[in-house]
């Protein structure tokens, strides 16, 4: 997955659980599905600018 556009301070992204697939309970950090890295001047832009992209991303657990 990438995500669409550009986002300010993003500098790397690896989603590690495609669509679809089946994932256990988290338990502990290994279980994540991926991570985003960011990084600003200030740790308040660097906030907004995750904030902002979460804020436009779906994560749907059934």
């Amino acid at each position: 997955m990438t995500l669409p556009g550009r986002h300010d301070g993003l500098v790397d992204q690896h989603i590690t659980t495609p669509p679809g697939a089946t994932v256990g309970a988290a338990h502990d950090n290994s279980a994540r599905i991926g991570h985003l890295v960011f990084t600003a001047p200030t740790p308040g832009q660097v906030n907004a600018a995750a904030a902002h992209v979460c804020a436009h991303t779906r994560i749907e657990v059934s």
